[in-house]
């Protein structure tokens, strides 16, 4: 398997601090413009955390290239978990399920396959043991 930071290279694809300093800006500059602190710059630049996808798309747009924001995950993987979202969005209301992804990904080591149980219990019709209720609800509390 090819490397993912090789082949964004070879897209054109850079880093955000790859790009900053290529333009001889500061995280301070970055911070100014995101308006957000210089340790969360810092954080975007490490990988520690995303950008809002509104943080994305401005420094997309000021340096006018996409930006590979550090994920390692292959094509297949993003494709199943983007299937597995689409599965839960024609079944329950896009706002729950939304939340639900963003709840996942802070929350859980391996949230792409929290996020494929889910969406394998509503296609599949079963009732499998789900570590938590959709609802937030424990499974066994209910009366």
């Amino acid at each position: 398997m090819l490397n993912i930071i090789f082949v964004n290279k070879l897209l054109g694809m850079r880093t955000l601090k790859e790009l900053r300093t290529e333009k001889g800006l500061r995280q301070a500059d970055i911070a100014e413009l995101l308006k957000i602190s210089v340790p969360q710059v810092s954080n975007y630049e490490s990988g520690i955390s995303l950008p809002t996808l509104e943080e994305m798309i401005i420094l997309e747009r000021h340096f006018g290239k996409r930006i590979n924001w550090l994920d390692d995950r292959t094509r297949a993987e993003r494709d199943t978990v983007v299937q597995s979202l689409i599965e839960l969005y024609e079944r329950y209301p896009l706002e729950a399920v939304s939340e639900f992804a963003g709840r996942m990904y802070r929350r859980e080591r391996h949230p792409d396959k929290m996020i494929l149980t889910y969406a394998l219990a509503v296609t599949d019709d079963v009732e499998p043991l789900l570590p938590i209720e959709l609802n937030g609800r424990c499974k066994d509390c209910d009366e």
